[in-house]
């Protein structure tokens, strides 16, 4: 099967440009069909004013949150009987060197089964938003 590209190669360079990691997830959330990512407001409305300052959105209001409520139970049942979301958990704990807290781990899972973006693609988003964050710490000490 065949997947449609969800973005193109001018707004990656425009999102990696930018360097703003809830950008990019903000950007990906919308594309998927208004999906938003449970943030505090103030967080979520930077983000999309920084999508508003690269043209990849417009004024309109943010569509509101619809995702699906996950309960610990369905959450363990799919860390049971899901390897590959599994995986994904073990794969996101190594790269953050931590446990992950399950409001964090059913936002992985909605990233999963709600936004249906494959847990490699979000391997390396996770892998590539640490490795930013590091650099950037690392900017700011040698400052």
């Amino acid at each position: 099967m065949e997947r449609e590209p969800v973005i193109d190669r001018r707004t990656a360079g425009l999102l990696a440009a930018e360097d703003n990691g809830d950008a990019a997830l903000l950007y990906l959330a919308l594309c998927s069909g208004g999906q938003l990512p449970p943030w505090p407001a103030a967080r979520r409305e930077a983000a999309m004013a920084a999508l508003r300052r690269l043209g990849l959105a417009e004024e309109k209001p943010l569509p509101r949150d619809d995702r699906p409520v996950y309960s610990e139970q369905t959450l363990t049942e799919h860390l049971q009987k899901d390897a590959e979301f599994s995986m994904l958990v073990g794969e996101a704990q190594r790269t953050l060197g931590r446990i992950l807290s399950t409001e964090e781990l059913k936002s992985l899972l909605s990233i999963r089964d709600y936004l249906r973006l494959p847990c490699d693609v979000t391997a390396i988003l996770i892998s590539y938003c640490v490795q930013r964050s590091r650099a950037r710490a690392d900017r700011m000490i040698a400052s």
